[in-house]
């Protein structure tokens, strides 16, 4: 959301990203469906987080039109593009794993914002004090979200953060290869790159 923290000590803040805020139900357009809200726990040991909790959004219940789908780099492109490296290793040519931070994914902003509620148990105090979450609930204890950003759950937000991610690299000179579904290469360098989501393989 917004950031926590305004009751820590300083330097304890946590930033927000703006990919939600808090909504009266009321306010919610007519005819707009509201999902749930999904906590997942992981324990991921190759992230510098080892414990990760996240929520997501139940899009299952949602109905979206629009596009989903975004190239990726298939097994075979990735294989050859690994090769091509280690068969040129004497000419100076190197590979480099590169994977986006988060914040990339969920700074992408949706077309059309997205609803959805939490029951104000599964929310903790420091939030509820600190965003005065009572105030948006309902007589059954529901907090309401206005979802303006691309989260995990939404089967938009992949492609949104793919097409944010195009114009960026543009900027710089690097665009996909046409036919090779997952291959980027630069205008002017000798630098490609494979991508699937947000996991580059660069040569």
């Amino acid at each position: 959301m917004q950031g926590v923290g305004k009751t820590r000590q300083k330097g304890e803040e946590i930033a927000g990203t703006d990919t939600m805020h808090l909504i009266k139900k009321c306010i919610i357009p007519k005819g707009k469906k509201i999902t749930h809200a999904r906590f997942v726990g992981e324990i991921r040991l190759q992230k510098a987080e080892i414990h990760r909790t996240r929520t997501t959004v139940g899009g299952n219940l949602l109905n979206y039109e629009g596009k989903t789908s975004t190239d990726t780099a298939g097994m075979e492109t990735i294989k050859i593009h690994i090769n091509s490296t280690i068969s040129r290793a004497k000419q100076g040519i190197r590979y480099l794993c590169i994977d986006i931070g988060n914040n990339m994914y969920v700074n992408t902003k949706l077309l059309s914002p997205e609803y959805m509620r939490i029951h104000i148990d599964l929310i903790p105090e420091e939030i509820r004090q600190e965003y005065n979450t009572d105030e948006f609930m309902d007589e059954n204890g529901y907090v309401y979200m206005e979802v303006t950003g691309a989260i995990y759950g939404l089967s938009q937000s992949g492609y949104l953060a793919n097409q944010d991610l195009i114009k960026n690299l543009a900027k710089h000179g690097y665009h996909p290869v046409k036919r090779t579904p997952g291959l980027w290469k630069h205008e002017t360098r000798k630098t490609t790159f494979t991508l699937v989501v947000d996991d580059f393989g660069v040569q």
